[in-house]
């Protein structure tokens, strides 16, 4: 992201990728300080030190020592914000290496876009850069200790799954799996593959499916072209839904997983010229 960049839909902000240049010098799992930690050091476009940004509206929660935490500042977003895996959740952020701490302290806030980092050694590291992890969640503590002896944010995840990185130039990806906004539809749109939200041609339903086919798969979106959870509904298997859409040429009933608080998407049925569902895959009550 650049200075002063920010994304909304449907009332959500979206994840930005915090700085303007992607260089990552260590990634997940990394060997040198990264065993077990879903982490990225951040080296920004060239050895000096470039700028980091608030990828939400962000709250201070806490901040560490500088010589034994690096200058640690943790932030929360204000309000729930969108992940680029389509999940809608508060997040959580760590920072590490800022050599200064000024207007950073529990309970500052700043504006998505603003300046809230800056690349650095503190801490003893090797070259200006930030040390970045993000979790899905709101702060509960500082840190878990993992059984490699590493130090990482809670509930953390990897930072592919969270920050879109519309307006950041790619140096080094690291081969990660970044996406940009246009991948993640909200809203009415029909061809994401993760719909997390309630779209416009949302019907409300309150019912329960009875499946009578032998399988049918569960999806983030409602689209042939939907991602996968890994999961199905098989024959004498039923599910509460709360609502559905008609896309496709199929009924998609929907639903909030109770496991993974994601909406899913499941076809029930087939529709014909006029729109009913004249081939169902099951009974409705």
């Amino acid at each position: 992201m650049k200075k002063g960049q920010t994304s909304k839909r449907g009332g959500i902000q979206d994840i930005l990728f915090p700085m303007e240049y992607m260089n990552i010098t260590q990634g997940n799992n990394g060997q040198y300080s990264h065993q077990g930690a879903n982490a990225l050091d951040l080296a920004g476009k060239d050895t000096g030190r470039d700028l980091f940004y608030a990828p939400f509206d962000v709250r201070c929660v806490a901040t560490g020592d500088r010589n034994t935490e690096g200058n640690a500042a943790f932030w929360q977003s204000v309000n729930q914000v969108r992940f680029a895996d389509g999940t809608v959740d508060y997040a959580t952020i760590m920072v590490l290496h800022d050599n200064s701490l000024n207007g950073i302290y529990p309970g500052a806030t700043y504006k998505q876009g603003a300046q809230i980092g800056q690349e650095g050694t503190a801490g003893n590291a090797t070259g200006n850069h930030n040390h970045f992890e993000i979790a899905k969640g709101k702060f509960t503590h500082k840190y878990d200790l993992n059984k490699f002896g590493i130090y990482h944010l809670p509930r953390s995840i990897s930072a592919d799954q969270a920050c879109f990185v519309d307006g950041t130039t790619i140096l080094n990806a690291n081969g990660m799996k970044w996406k940009k906004l246009a991948d993640v539809q909200v809203g009415g749109a029909s061809n994401g593959t993760v719909l997390n939200e309630i779209p416009n041609d949302f019907i409300k339903e309150s019912a329960t499916f009875y499946c009578n086919v032998d399988k049918i798969n569960i999806r983030l979106a409602p689209s042939l072209k939907g991602q996968l959870t890994g999961d199905w509904y098989e024959n004498g298997m039923t599910v509460k839904y709360d609502g559905y859409v008609k896309r496709e040429g199929y009924v998609w009933i929907s639903w909030v997983s109770s496991k993974t608080k994601n909406r899913h998407w499941m076809a029930v049925g087939e529709l014909n010229k006029n729109g009913y569902n004249t081939k169902p895959y099951g009974t409705f009550k």
